[in-house]
């Protein structure tokens, strides 16, 4: 893929699912990283939430299984199962 993802989008990422040790050093490309390493992961949020639509999401969400759902994602649905219990 050669889509980049910016430096701003990435620190976001890091700070709202609280990633641990991400060194974001710029802007990356998804043909320019390790898809195994952390920052891919990151990139794939970020990715995510810059397209995600209510299509993508529905579909994304009735092929999914609960062992393929990324554990960020499993992080992110708790923390907001968690906020909107306090609301």
């Amino acid at each position: 893929m050669n889509r980049f993802i910016r430096k701003q989008k990435l620190d976001t990422i890091v700070k709202k699912y609280d990633y641990k040790n991400v060194l974001i050093e710029g802007n990356y490309y998804f043909c320019d990283i390790d898809e195994t390493s952390k920052l891919a992961e990151v990139m794939f949020v970020a990715w995510f939430e810059i397209n995600k639509g209510i299509l993508l999401g529905k579909t994304i969400g009735e092929l999914l299984t609960k062992k393929d759902i990324p554990p960020c994602y499993i992080k992110a649905i708790r923390k907001a199962e968690k906020y909107a219990r306090e609301c």
